[in-house]
């Protein structure tokens, strides 16, 4: 994708709708509408056995609607969008960048531990140890740009690598779809059932409690109004559902990045001794998985719109520069 500036909008993409609501097409959603109209070109052209051809909008599709879901979601703006530097074709860059705001976050956490007098009382009183987690986002840092770098070595997956693949995301899938039913069911925790959550919460207040006589009941009571919420339908509908729609969408997004990504420039054209038409064929475990790959899609970009409108964290457009 050379550029995210959109001189003209389809029909689909001026009237971007969700939850039943049309909303102003911000950046973000227009830029879901065009991968929703690459994702229905792909099937089409699938249909057609133009493989190569399905191929390449197919890439386009989940690099657009990965892009918009970092620029919703993560503040990327257009220029690191299209910077093959930030971002480029590799959308599983979308996540690294991501992934690297929350560790330069955590460093100032972490230094702020060990010079402000208040942080320091309370890492001595609770005894928590902050550098595994610093350490921890690192890593996953590392491994994402590791898939990037050599993501060439992912071109040909097998049909048991994409088999994992699609069973990792149905596992989650099925454990959204759990807690939809248990909500819509009003199957939900009652107070009897959160004891055991409730008391180890009060035990791992107690050395702050101490430290701090004088808090003790304001932090208790918030202890307890915060167990609370989890019987509450509204709590679960309004926060829970929407964290795990939130959840299957960046799982999903980030399969399907790791999978497309190696695409984006090998289905345009010949290069060297790879030759696309004799690649992108019927045989290919890729191109035999493209239907159960697009009905990922398909679920992704359909939740990104409800989700767009559920939070609204999208940096306005006048500074996206």
């Amino acid at each position: 994708m050379d550029s995210l500036h959109i001189s003209t909008l389809s029909e689909n993409q001026q009237k971007c709708e969700a939850s039943g609501h049309i909303t102003t097409p911000t950046p973000a959603l227009r830029l879901l509408a065009m991968a929703a109209d690459d994702l229905e070109a792909s099937t089409e052209l699938y249909a057609q056995a133009h493989y190569p051809q399905a191929i390449f909008l197919f890439q386009q599709a989940v690099e657009k609607a990965t892009k918009s879901f970092g620029m919703h979601f993560a503040g990327m703006t257009e220029a690191e969008a299209r910077s093959s530097r930030k971002v480029g074709h590799l959308s599983v860059r979308v996540f690294e960048r991501s992934a690297e705001k929350i560790e330069k976050e955590m460093i100032v956490v972490k230094e702020a531990a060990t010079t402000l007098p208040e942080m320091k009382q309370i890492i001595e009183i609770t005894g928590f140890n902050i550098t595994p987690l610093v350490d921890g986002i690192h890593g996953v840092v590392t491994n994402l740009n590791e898939l990037s770098n050599n993501h060439k070595q992912y071109l040909d997956l097998s049909k048991e690598d994409l088999t994992d693949i699609f069973r990792y995301v149905q596992e989650n899938e099925d454990q959204i779809a759990r807690i939809h039913n248990m909500i819509q069911k009003n199957k939900l925790p009652k107070a009897d059932d959160l004891l055991t959550l409730r008391k180890n919460a009060h035990a791992t207040l107690e050395p702050i409690c101490a430290a701090y006589p004088e808090q003790r009941a304001n932090l208790e009571k918030g202890v307890e109004d915060f167990m609370n919420l989890f019987t509450q339908k509204k709590f679960w509908k309004e926060v829970i559902e929407p964290v795990c729609e939130f959840g299957g969408a960046m799982i999903s997004l980030f399969c399907l990045s790791f999978v497309m990504q190696p695409h984006a420039i090998a289905a345009r054209y010949p290069e060297e001794d790879f030759d696309p038409l004799e690649f992108y064929t019927s045989e290919r475990p890729l191109i035999q998985a493209l239907p159960s790959l697009y009905h990922i899609a398909d679920r992704s970009i359909d939740r990104l719109r409800r989700l767009y409108v559920t939070i609204a964290l999208e940096v306005p457009h006048n500074k996206l520069t």
